[in-house]
């Protein structure tokens, strides 16, 4: 499914409450050369309890780079990662720095569930689950392509 508009606040809250209900995992990447500000760090201190890894990459879903690798920081879902990230951002195409790290995206046992690409306005949410897709299209103001 491509989202064909930017999710933005109370759609963006909506479809960001799914993704927290149906994933288990969520990423944020630093690039090499992203300059990040104070908004970003302190986002990423206030996300450390909910810290799984950080692993360098040169590819993740939607992005795949060719120079030095970025940092993609891992986090669990729970009540805190929620609160934390509804708070940052009003949008989904928000996840660019230097105010936030870039391309929240949401994982579902392993695979890319929502995924993010924010500075080029790209998403797309991949699921075979039909009651995932009813409740994915039932999002007041978000648009979908199948």
């Amino acid at each position: 499914m491509i989202v064909t508009n930017e999710p933005q606040n109370q759609t963006y809250q909506d479809l960001l409450d799914l993704a927290f209900e149906i994933c288990d995992e969520f990423i944020l990447v630093v690039g090499p050369h992203a300059v990040i500000n104070d908004n970003a760090r302190l986002l990423l201190s206030k996300l450390e309890t909910s810290l799984i890894k950080i692993q360098k990459q040169n590819e993740w879903p939607g992005t795949l780079t060719w120079g030095p690798p970025a940092k993609v920081y891992y986090y669990g879902v729970n009540e805190e990662s929620k609160k934390i990230i509804k708070e940052a951002a009003n949008s989904l195409y928000s996840w660019i720095p230097p105010d936030l790290p870039d391309d929240l995206t949401f994982y579902k046992q392993g695979k890319p569930w929502l995924t993010n690409t924010a500075h080029e306005e790209q998403s797309s949410i991949e699921t075979e689950d039909e009651q995932e897709i009813r409740r994915v299209l039932a999002i007041k103001g978000l648009n979908i392509e199948l």
